[in-house]
Parts: structure tokens; sequence; C-alpha cells
């Protein structure tokens, strides 16, 4: 699914002439926000894990989380994602064409 995703941005993009695509930092906040309100608490889960890749080599306050869980469950995740690319207009990306 993340490849389809990915897929669709890359597909977007080319077709729109854009040589460089970023999210914002306006929606990189928004969508860090959203996953912290509804989170699941995987905390017992991170810890009882050998160090690894999924909790930073064992660091108890990561300042980030690869491994975090979508409150709303995987369904409601993959209908967030087909919603905005429904949408249309890659709201939240950052695009550059060779004008810019």
């Amino acid at each position: 699914q993340q490849s389809y995703h990915a897929a669709h941005i890359i597909r977007e993009a080319l077709s729109r002439g854009v040589q460089a695509v970023e999210p914002s930092q306006e929606a990189q906040d928004a969508y860090v926000n959203h996953f912290r309100e509804i989170e699941v608490d995987m905390s017992e889960f991170i810890e009882s894990c050998p160090p690894s890749y999924f909790n930073n080599e064992g660091e108890k306050n990561a300042r980030w989380a690869l491994f975090r869980g979508y409150g709303h469950g995987w369904t409601a995740f993959m209908k967030l994602l087909r919603d905005w690319r429904e949408k249309g207009d890659l709201e939240g990306l950052v695009l550059e064409t060779g004008g810019d």
C-alpha cells in the first residue's frame, strides 16, 4: 500500500511537470499531530522488544517512533489515503517545477 501511494504521487508529479515533491512543514505537523491524537499505546510492546529498528535500538524516549499504531485502524488509514488521492489536489505537498 505504501508503494501504491508513493507511485500515485510520482505519477501525478510527472504528469504535472513537477521536478521535486516534498511535504510542507504544515502538512507534516498536521499529520504527526493527527497520529498523536489517536495513537494506540504501544509502549508495553516496544519496551519488551530487544533493541531494534522499531525502538531506536532500545531508546526509552526516542524523539521519533517508527512503529506507531493508527488509532482508527488499518481500514480507516487506507480510507484516509484513498480520500486524499481521490481529492486530486495533492494538498500538503510542495511541488517544484523547472520554472520555480
